[in-house]
């Protein structure tokens, strides 16, 4: 005859008696789960030779997951008085190899169920990963939509491997067969970088940080027209540009010539106020306040 426990061993706090003092201590009992007497065990292989330290994972029947163990250095797995008697779903894993296909199995009590997992190895996952973040280089902050392209290193302008930094700043490229690449990141708004030399293995999942470092100048302002008289465009004028101080002066910080569409651009401008002007050959006078937010 076995003897079985019904409840679990339970303890109460600590408790401190002091002389002449009475104490009460109560206990609420859990009772034991049913063990159960089943036994599920079985071998998880590769084109018959075993795979140790697979994971096998039992769930029901709607995939709710329930159990996992991992097998032993022959491939085996078992789940002893776990199961109640009734319908699973069994898959199992190991690194470099596909997730099998899902098993049914049917647990019955007193009854032992052995079963059998094939794994299979798929390319992509002997090959290598590159993967890493995307930071401005001073602040260090996440970079997001930065272009990441690799190039086999004795091929040169061949990009085989082309992906974008998520919202964090984070990249990954999968499936790199072993070489030696260059990998270069590029985004409006900051200056290239020169490529960077890095050799992939078989089974490397190769960490790689990428910095950029911010073009100033492309955060700055720009100020356009076009610059007419007798309601024609006016071709090889002079423009100028003057900068308002606090006081109220004018200073001329940049000049430009319109183009035949009559067209000036002035680029990196720096936030304050500012005034254009342009004098034509025949004397009329073109001039327009023009304000540059700080936050450009």
């Amino acid at each position: 005859m076995i003897i079985k426990d019904v409840y679990i061993l339970t303890d109460s706090d600590s408790v401190v008696i002091n002389e002449n003092e009475e104490v009460t201590v109560n206990l609420d009992l859990l009772e034991l789960p049913p063990c159960y007497d089943t036994l599920l065990i079985g071998k998880v292989v590769d084109r018959g030779a075993p795979i140790a330290n697979a994971t096998v994972k039992v769930f029901d029947e709607n995939f709710n997951p329930l159990f996992h163990t991992n097998t032993d250095e022959n491939g085996i797995f078992k789940f002893k008085n776990l199961l109640y008697p009734g319908e699973y779903e069994v898959i199992a894993s190991a690194n470099y190899y596909m997730t099998s296909m899902s098993r049914k199995v049917r647990i019955r009590k007193d009854e032992v169920t052995k079963i059998a997992l094939t794994l299979k190895k798929h390319p992509s996952l002997a090959n290598g990963i590159v993967y890493g973040k995307v930071l401005e280089e001073v602040t260090l902050k996440p970079i997001s939509n930065a272009m990441i392209s690799m190039k086999p290193l004795e091929e040169g302008c061949r990009v085989i491997y082309k992906t974008t930094s998520n919202s964090r700043g984070q990249y990954l490229i999968y499936n790199v067969s072993p070489n030696k690449y260059t990998i270069e990141v590029e985004r409006n708004g900051y200056n290239s970088q020169e490529p960077i030399e890095i050799s992939v293995e078989k089974y490397e999942y190769a960490l790689l940080n990428l910095y950029l470092l911010k073009n100033y100048n492309d955060y700055k302002g720009t100020i356009s027209g076009i610059i007419t008289s007798k309601n024609s465009v006016v071709s090889d004028a002079e423009v100028f540009l003057y900068e308002i101080d606090n006081n109220g002066d004018e200073r001329i910080v940049q000049v430009q010539v319109t183009n035949e569409d009559g067209v000036y651009l002035f680029s990196n401008i720096e936030g304050g106020d500012y005034i254009v002007k342009a004098k034509l050959q025949n004397g009329e006078y073109f001039e327009k306040n023009i304000e540059i937010p700080d936050s450009l």
